[in-house]
């Protein structure tokens, strides 16, 4: 006697989402040019930011409504040593700031509407008034006293980035004008 043995078998798998993911990075990007009295180019560099915590917090509750919407402006300043961590804020930036006998303020930054996931800011000059040798910058905030050159106790102060020169220190003079530019992708 011959059996027969008929048997169906199926086999099925779903998968959901794979390879889905949004991710939100925050990449800054610090151009630098220098011109010399004549405005000669003396040189010119760029620097990726590091975000701070504080920057990030910030960014979130305010955006997220936590906190109202800053009505401080933005400063940039420049840096002669240290570099900025995610554990930099604006009582400790761990960089040290420029003195008032290089650069006599924080000079205000303009700002773009943001677009296409970045934003960016208008150039940013900084008019020379000494001599020194630089190593990068940093970008703050504050609702008081934000433009005074090593101000850390600046009401509702933000340390939200900073960036090393690629290229290394760099020397600036009187006379010199640093021309900045920044944007910022997320």
């Amino acid at each position: 006697m011959e059996n027969l043995t008929i048997a169906n078998q199926s086999n099925a798998t779903v998968t959901r989402g794979s390879g889905v993911s949004d991710v939100l990075n925050l990449h800054g990007v610090f151009e630098f040019e220098c011109f010399d009295k004549d405005g000669n180019l003396k040189w010119k560099d760029i620097g990726y930011n590091t975000v701070s915590n504080q920057g990030k917090n910030g960014m979130m509750d305010t955006y997220l409504g936590l906190s109202p919407a800053l009505a401080s402006a933005w400063y940039m300043s420049l840096v002669t040593a240290g570099t900025a961590t995610t554990s930099s804020t604006y009582a400790t930036p761990i960089v040290t700031e420029i003195t008032s006998s290089i650069v006599a303020t924080r000079p205000t930054v303009a700002w773009s509407a943001a677009s296409a996931g970045s934003k960016a800011a208008t150039t940013t000059a900084f008019s020379i008034i000494g001599s020194a040798t630089i190593t990068g910058n940093m970008l703050v905030t504050a609702t008081s006293n934000g433009s005074v050159i090593a101000n850390t106790a600046g009401t509702g102060g933000i340390f939200f980035s900073g960036a090393a020169f690629s290229g290394g220190s760099k020397a600036v003079t009187s006379g010199d004008t640093l021309n900045v530019t920044y944007s910022l992708s997320i």
